[in-house]
């Protein structure tokens, strides 16, 4: 895992190598190495969503996305914005942050991530 210190903030961005052994451990829960869309929507689902205090609790409260680089409490601002209107630009299970609980314990957008993943 490289470190950056650089304008975004970041304490920590995964490489290429890593992300791609993730894609290959999602990819692999299924016999024909690809998913449905009803399982990748239960995949994501499932996730579990990380709320501001656990950020400060982690000391992640200034820390960013390494897939997009939006700070973290803009997303969890942007996901809290959604719920409270009637018809969101994004949907709100689409956003948030979530952990990779099960494997590595990163933060991520749920949005960026269920993207990257669905490539």
């Amino acid at each position: 895992m490289s470190e950056q210190h650089s304008g975004f903030g970041l304490e920590m961005v995964l490489s290429g190598e890593e992300i791609d052994d993730l894609v290959s451990q999602f990819r692999l829960r299924t016999s024909d190495r690809r998913l449905s869309h009803q399982q990748m929507q239960n995949f994501f689902r499932e996730l579990p969503s990380v709320t501001e205090a656990e950020l400060i609790a982690d000391g992640k409260h200034d820390a960013a996305c390494p897939i997009c680089f939006n700070a973290f409490v803009a997303v969890l601002a942007e996901e809290e914005t959604a719920r409270a209107m009637d018809s969101p630009a994004h949907p709100v299970e689409e956003l948030g942050v979530i952990r990779l609980q099960k494997t590595c314990g990163h933060l991520f957008c749920r949005k960026e991530l269920s993207e990257f993943f669905g490539r």
